[in-house]
């Protein structure tokens, strides 16, 4: 990703179901990195929601408006604490394809 943004990519997609939560905790270390003029835009994706307590089964899509603000809010505190910033928005949000 550092490469990307050397090259001039200026957004990043992920989505908590990829690597249950790993991708947005790589984002948010990368996000710490920058200045605030420096960080892309973070795309993320919802409506595919994983069991923890079986992480190997096929997620399950829920797209009911609760479950949708539950996925942006766990996104944000994702990339705030991983980040140490205060990142307050998602550039888009958008149903997930299995």
């Amino acid at each position: 990703m550092r490469h990307a943004l050397k090259l001039g990519v200026n957004w990043i997609d992920t989505a908590a179901v990829c690597g249950l939560g790993h991708s947005e905790e790589v984002v948010g270390r990368l996000l710490r990195e920058r200045t605030p003029a420096e960080r892309p835009m973070v795309f993320t994706k919802c409506g595919l929601i994983w069991d923890p307590n079986n992480p190997m089964a096929p997620p399950q899509r829920v797209l009911k408006p609760e479950s949708i603000r539950q996925e942006c809010d766990t996104s944000l505190r994702g990339w705030a604490w991983n980040a140490l910033i205060s990142t307050n928005f998602i550039g888009l949000t958008k149903p997930a394809r299995r």
